[in-house]
Protein backbone atom coordinates (compact mmCIF):
# COMPACT_ATOMS: atom_id res chain seq x y z
CA UNK A 1 0.00 0.00 0.00
CA UNK A 2 2.62 2.21 0.41
CA UNK A 3 3.48 4.38 3.12
CA UNK A 4 0.80 6.66 4.32
CA UNK A 5 1.02 10.40 4.75
CA UNK A 6 1.21 11.92 8.36
CA UNK A 7 -1.08 14.49 8.59
CA UNK A 8 -0.74 17.60 11.00
CA UNK A 9 -4.33 17.15 12.60
CA UNK A 10 -5.21 18.12 16.49
CA UNK A 11 -8.52 16.98 16.69
CA UNK A 12 -10.71 15.13 14.22
CA UNK A 13 -13.44 14.18 16.67
CA UNK A 14 -13.55 12.78 20.26
CA UNK A 15 -13.26 9.33 19.30
CA UNK A 16 -10.72 9.60 16.25
CA UNK A 17 -7.19 9.97 16.25
CA UNK A 18 -6.12 9.91 12.53
CA UNK A 19 -2.57 9.46 11.83
CA UNK A 20 -2.36 9.19 8.40
CA UNK A 21 -4.74 9.22 4.92
CA UNK A 22 -3.73 7.91 1.72
CA UNK A 23 -5.74 8.38 -0.87
CA UNK A 24 -5.89 6.53 -4.50
CA UNK A 25 -8.52 5.74 -7.33
CA UNK A 26 -9.96 2.87 -8.17
CA UNK A 27 -11.40 1.36 -11.77
CA UNK A 28 -14.50 -0.10 -11.63
CA UNK A 29 -16.88 1.37 -14.56
CA UNK A 30 -15.93 4.72 -13.12
CA UNK A 31 -12.81 6.21 -11.70
CA UNK A 32 -13.51 7.52 -8.26
CA UNK A 33 -11.46 8.11 -5.21
CA UNK A 34 -10.75 5.38 -2.47
CA UNK A 35 -9.10 6.61 1.22
CA UNK A 36 -7.24 3.92 3.16
CA UNK A 37 -7.02 5.55 6.57
CA UNK A 38 -4.81 4.70 9.68
CA UNK A 39 -6.02 5.37 13.18
CA UNK A 40 -3.71 5.57 16.08
CA UNK A 41 -4.68 2.23 17.58
CA UNK A 42 -3.38 0.69 14.81
CA UNK A 43 -6.41 -0.19 12.89
CA UNK A 44 -6.45 0.39 9.20
CA UNK A 45 -10.26 1.47 7.32
CA UNK A 46 -10.77 1.40 3.47
CA UNK A 47 -13.05 4.55 2.40
CA UNK A 48 -14.93 4.03 -0.33
CA UNK A 49 -17.73 5.90 -2.16
CA UNK A 50 -19.07 2.96 -4.14
CA UNK A 51 -18.47 0.18 -1.86
CA UNK A 52 -21.78 -1.54 -0.56
CA UNK A 53 -24.03 -4.72 -0.70
CA UNK A 54 -24.89 -5.69 -4.43
CA UNK A 55 -27.55 -8.18 -5.52
CA UNK A 56 -26.21 -10.68 -7.86
CA UNK A 57 -28.37 -13.40 -9.37
CA UNK A 58 -27.10 -17.28 -9.26
CA UNK A 59 -29.71 -20.39 -10.51
CA UNK A 60 -32.71 -17.71 -10.19
CA UNK A 61 -32.00 -17.21 -6.65
CA UNK A 62 -30.84 -13.26 -5.53
CA UNK A 63 -27.53 -13.22 -3.40
CA UNK A 64 -26.26 -10.68 -1.35
CA UNK A 65 -22.88 -9.78 -1.63
CA UNK A 66 -20.51 -7.10 -0.64
CA UNK A 67 -18.23 -4.94 -3.69
CA UNK A 68 -18.19 -2.01 -4.87
CA UNK A 69 -21.08 -0.37 -6.16
CA UNK A 70 -22.74 2.64 -6.94
CA UNK A 71 -24.67 3.96 -4.09
CA UNK A 72 -25.72 7.30 -2.44
CA UNK A 73 -24.27 7.10 0.63
CA UNK A 74 -20.35 6.19 1.39
CA UNK A 75 -19.37 3.30 3.08
CA UNK A 76 -16.64 2.35 5.14
CA UNK A 77 -14.82 -1.20 5.83
CA UNK A 78 -12.65 -2.55 8.20
CA UNK A 79 -9.22 -4.33 6.98
CA UNK A 80 -7.29 -5.20 9.59
CA UNK A 81 -4.52 -3.92 11.89
CA UNK A 82 -0.99 -3.37 11.09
Amino acid sequence: MGQLETLNLQKVNEKSNIIGVRPFKCNNHMVHNVKVIEYADGSIWVSCPLFGWYTENCYGKAILKLGCKERKKRCTWYIGTR
